[in-house]
């Protein structure tokens, strides 16, 4: 479906600022979704170098069950709407993400699949090992894992090491954003024996004092010119950060749609 009533590509700039504004925020959401259920949220993605709308999402949490433990979330994220074909665009137009929160605020994202049955491993094509932190503080770090079920066992795909920091601006159009960054390094495992590879992204959330996602920024790897060379050197027009002694650069935006007002 092409959605042609879009809003202008904004413009986005990010800097540190020399005042650290607020050190600690509650998330409340998952993956751009209020936690709270029966709210919709959209959510529009620029695609780079290009510089042009590529999707937009429709998102929505639905709780499940409570148990004395956890409750229990599925998130639906619908693309509603493509405007340029995305190289690594997914062939689904709906996902589903299970998570579970304790009483100490940790997010556990189980599973990310098609449509298909939880309890079916086959039916996963995706998985995750929390703990995704709902409280983040300035200097937090943590590490997570993604793995993917293979010959009837779950096999790491990916290992990802997070950091918080406070004291960044981000300026969408004329509106600014006191935020706290929560950057994702991915390095992929491959091969038998499982060995690390080169990284394969880094994303950057931008979070508000309201515990609101407000850009998602995500960085491509080298890894990806040993997968895909004519995509890597595309990739190579855009803006591009070092981190760890490696060049990333930019892939895609993620920005929601009560920000491009």
């Amino acid at each position: 479906m092409i959605i042609n009533d879009l809003p202008d590509v904004p413009s986005i700039d990010i800097y540190k600022s020399s005042n650290i504004l607020f050190s600690k925020i509650n998330i409340n959401e998952l993956d751009f979704a209020p936690i709270e259920p029966d709210n919709n949220s959209s959510v529009y993605a620029i695609i780079y170098p290009s510089l042009k709308w590529s999707e937009v999402q429709e998102l929505k949490t639905n709780k499940i069950f409570h148990d004395n433990q956890k409750t229990y979330y599925t998130v639906t994220n619908k693309i509603i709407g493509l405007t340029e074909q995305d190289p690594l665009a997914r062939d689904d137009e709906l996902m589903l993400l299970y998570y579970s929160i304790d009483k100490n605020k940790h997010s556990y994202c189980h599973a990310i699949h098609e449509m298909g049955n939880f309890q079916d491993p086959e039916e996963i094509t995706y998985y995750k090992d929390g703990p995704e932190y709902l409280i983040i503080r300035d200097n937090d770090t943590w590490e997570s894992q993604s793995l993917v079920f293979k010959n009837n066992r779950w096999v790491l795909d990916i290992k990802c090491n997070h950091n918080a920091t406070s004291g960044w601006i981000v300026r969408i159009n004329n509106k600014e954003y006191n935020c706290i960054e929560v950057s994702k390094f991915a390095v992929p495992y491959r091969g038998e024996p499982l060995l690390s590879q080169q990284p394969e992204f880094i994303n950057k959330y931008y979070f508000n004092k309201d515990g609101h996602c407000i850009l998602l920024r995500r960085y491509m790897g080298p890894i990806w010119e040993k997968w895909r060379k004519e995509f890597w050197e595309k990739l190579q027009e855009s803006e591009f950060i070092e981190e760890k002694n490696e060049r990333f650069h930019l892939y895609m935006d993620y920005v929601p749609a009560r920000y491009l007002d």
